[in-house]
């Protein structure tokens, strides 16, 4: 009899999130300041159009799964033939085995279709909602497909349900001065926060990433993990790595 583990993709306990980052408590600060009218509803809060990258750089094109994280694909239990017929009808491929298949069997085929790279991050969404989030935690050993296969969380997941224990190294990293620049300013930029805001929170110091969330969080209904992955991959794809 095969035996797996089932990965719930609904509210956990802060403690059960080493082997999935999933969702669990909000982030009330009574010390943030409220923004009220000085931004509406109908700011550029509300209507931030990101656009998933399927451009291919050229350090990708040739892309291949690692012998590292191919051993870790031999080493999870098998896609049930249901699983497997699931995903191969969600990416339009043909049905080719009536017995379980290894994960390593399917994703190294996966790895020479022509349209991967369109594939990859699919392909991650569907195996979280079939409860296979092990076999995406483990495609993200593969650092150089990251920004194809999108978040380890569930991609609609608000960031206020991000647990303390990922929120914290994430707002301590991205309020750090970036020697590029792309640091907590520059998020609060592409989220269209006023500027005063953003000098009031750099004279108030602490950790300003955490205010530019939260002020992100309470104007919009946008404000998922999947958006903050979209916006994060292009410039840092360290702290993308985290979600």
């Amino acid at each position: 009899m095969e035996h797996r583990t089932q990965v719930s993709l609904g509210p956990v306990e802060d403690d059960e999130t080493t082997d999935y980052r999933n969702t669990a408590e909000e982030h009330d600060d009574p010390t943030f300041p409220s923004i009220g009218p000085l931004i509406s509803h109908e700011s550029s809060f509300t209507s931030i159009s990101l656009q998933i990258s399927c451009s291919i750089p050229p350090s990708a094109a040739e892309f291949r799964w690692s012998a590292d994280v191919l051993f870790a694909f031999d080493h999870l239990p098998a896609l049930t033939i249901q699983e497997a017929e699931t995903l191969n009808s969600f990416l339009g491929l043909p049905s080719t085995s009536n017995q379980p298949v290894s994960v390593k069997d399917f994703l190294a085929a996966l790895e020479t279709h022509p349209d991967k790279y369109t594939h990859l991050r699919k392909l991650a969404q569907q195996l979280k909602s079939l409860g296979r989030a092990d076999i995406v935690i483990a495609m993200h050993k593969e650092k150089a497909a990251l920004r194809w296969l999108g978040p380890v969380l569930p991609e609609e997941h608000l960031i206020r349900d991000i647990v303390p224990s990922l929120w914290t190294p994430l707002t301590v990293k991205l309020s750090l001065s970036h020697p590029t620049g792309y640091d907590w300013k520059w998020l609060a930029e592409q989220l269209s926060i006023p500027r005063h805001f953003i000098d009031l929170w750099e004279q108030q110091g602490g950790i300003p990433a955490d205010k530019v969330l939260k002020a992100w969080q309470v104007r919009t209904s946008e404000a998922t993990v999947g958006r903050l992955f979209d916006l994060l991959i292009e410039r840092r794809e360290d702290l993308a790595a985290l979600l």
